[in-house]
C-alpha cells in the first residue's frame, strides 16, 4: 500500500504542480499474490481530474527479475483519489 501511494502521490504532484493529498483509497482488487524476490512494478496514470482532485488508477506488477524481459502478472489494482493545496491547506485548481 505504501507504493501505491508513493506513485500515486508522484504523479498527483507532477500532474498538479502543487503539493497533494489523499483523500479516498479504494477499489482495492488484490488479484494474485507477489512472490518473494520478484521485480515489482508500480504504474500509476491519471483517470480523471475534476476541479482540484485527481482520480487516479494505479496497478501494481510482478515479475521474476531472471527474465527481465519476461511478462509481469498485474497482482493489484486500485483508484486513489488526490486534492492539490496550497501552503495554507487548502484546495487548489488543477489542470483538466
Amino acid at each position: 500500500m505504501g507504493w501505491i501511494d508513493q506513485a500515486a502521490y508522484a504523479l498527483a504532484v507532477g500532474w498538479s504542480g502543487h503539493d497533494a493529498v489523499t483523500v479516498y483509497v479504494g477499489g482495492i482488487q488484490f488479484e494474485a499474490p507477489v512472490p518473494i524476490g520478484s521485480l515489482v512494478e508500480v504504474r500509476a496514470r491519471i483517470l480523471y481530474t475534476g476541479s482540484s482532485s485527481m482520480h487516479i488508477g494505479v496497478g501494481v506488477h510482478a515479475g521474476d527479475p531472471r527474465h527481465d524481459d519476461g511478462p509481469r502478472q498485474r497482482t493489484t489494482h486500485c483508484i486513489v483519489v488526490f486534492v492539490a493545496v496550497g501552503d495554507d491547506g487548502k484546495a487548489l485548481p488543477i489542470p483538466a
